[in-house]
């Protein structure tokens, strides 16, 4: 039984659920503003700002370099989307999203 607090308690942190509200809210506006920098914004504003807010927790990945890198762009001839979130700005600090089904990998042959 106490492990099972104990896993839940780690899960929830991990999760953000125990991020104060008021950070949660500006980490998803300032997401909002680099996803409406994003190639086809106006179609998937919501969807981009959810990946980028989710990167911005990653210790890899900075909120200056994606706003820097113009958010999400079109991958060509695809129907996902790429974006660097850190530097130095190569295929190891490279993510794709796909709008569809909302994933974010790091690996575009996973989409």
């Amino acid at each position: 039984m106490m492990r099972m607090i104990l896993v839940t308690l780690v899960l929830l942190l991990l999760s953000g659920c125990g991020e104060p509200k008021e950070e949660q809210e500006a980490r998803m506006q300032e997401a909002r503003e680099i996803a409406a920098l994003s190639q086809d914004a106006d179609q998937h504003l919501e969807g981009f700002a959810g990946a980028i807010a989710e990167l911005m927790q990653d210790d890899d990945c900075s909120a200056a370099v994606m706003r820097d890198g113009g958010g999400f762009s079109r991958a060509t001839g695809e129907d996902y989307y790429f974006l660097y979130c850190g530097e130095p700005m190569n295929k190891a600090r490279r993510w794709y999203f796909d709008p569809g089904t909302e994933k974010l990998t790091r690996f575009s042959a996973e989409i």
